[in-house]
């Protein structure tokens, strides 16, 4: 079986890749055609649809489609590919991969993805419509299956969580804590964030501060570093990661984490550090990450439980 498979892969984020990583390693079954903002032709990967004029006339999508045709679907593979919070294209991006592997006969498949939350009618319409036609649909928090529970559609919602997790548990974690307080910002992280980070260090007698950049191409993540360490002295350092291995020993070795990236605060869960996670906006998937946080007795043992089952429902549908 061979399936295409679509996330916002290629753009030096380490979610992003993770992602792209689990489903390369854990459903190996399946033969994937990767769709990349960076293609490596060596790697079976190629250019995503156009969704601009100058990406339209570069023709390289004409190799993509031509691949579809090949597909026996489409795969849209974790993350908030279909929310509106950072920009209405990044729904209108995804809903048209959507919208021409429906026209090339081809079934879509949501498989843990973060619907939600909207702020537009326009990026709404676009998350609904591929709700609708989608052939498999598994998000990975209760507020994305409340969002869109009483959409229309034709299939049922699976609940799971991010399959990121269980990666996570295949890392070998230090067992040794050190005194050490790890920041994990946004290139968009605000203020607040910034102000929470200074307390916390004021109020505890760190050792050592490390702040994590985790989307580490990215000039507007490294400027609020820099300026977080600037706040901070000399005890604050930056680290750029890249990979899941180096996330989990910078966060297995922390006596706390302060997280405004999800997967950074997933990585902290699953390595049994203390977390403060801060969401950008109401009913982010921070949020819901926090809630799961505040209501399980074990959050380790729900999440693996809950990536599983959405793993075992989505190889049954593609194998």
């Amino acid at each position: 079986m061979r399936y295409m498979l679509v996330g916002n892969y290629g753009v030096a984020n380490l979610g992003d890749e993770a992602l792209r990583t689990y489903f390369l390693t854990h459903i190996p079954e399946v033969e994937w055609v990767v769709l990349s903002a960076n293609p490596d032709a060596s790697s079976n990967e190629y250019p995503r649809l156009p969704g601009g004029v100058r990406s339209f006339f570069g023709t390289q999508w004409l190799t993509t489609i031509r691949k579809l045709r090949t597909c026996d679907g489409v795969v849209f593979g974790g993350g908030s590919l279909f929310t509106d919070v950072e920009s209405v294209y990044a729904c209108f991006l995804w809903w048209l991969h959507a919208a021409v592997a429906r026209l090339l006969g081809k079934p879509v498949y949501l498989a843990f993805q973060g619907m939600g939350p909207y702020t537009s009618r326009a990026g709404e319409w676009f998350a609904r419509w591929v709700v609708k036609h989608a052939a498999y649909i598994s998000v990975r928090d209760d507020l994305s299956y409340e969002r869109i529970k009483n959409w229309e559609m034709s299939t049922k919602i699976v609940q799971t969580a991010d399959p990121v997790f269980l990666l996570l548990h295949k890392e070998k974690f230090s067992e040794v804590t050190n005194n050490v307080f790890t920041i994990i910002p946004r290139k968009n992280s605000d203020s607040a964030f910034r102000q929470e980070a200074i307390k916390l260090y004021t109020e505890n007698n760190f050792d050592c501060v490390t702040i994590c950049c985790l989307h580490y191409e990215d000039s507007g993540e490294k400027q609020y570093a820099d300026d977080l360490q600037n706040e901070l002295g000399s005890i604050a350092h930056i680290q750029s990661v890249a990979t899941l291995d180096e996330l989990s020993k910078i966060v297995s070795e922390s006596k706390l984490v302060l997280s405004h990236r999800y997967h950074g605060a997933l990585a902290a869960v699953a390595c049994g550090i203390p977390v403060i996670i801060m969401s950008q906006g109401q009913d982010d998937k921070l949020a819901s990450l926090r809630k799961v946080l505040e209501t399980s007795l074990d959050a380790r043992e729900e999440l693996t439980a809950l990536a599983k089952a959405g793993e075992d429902s989505l190889r049954q549908l593609l194998i």
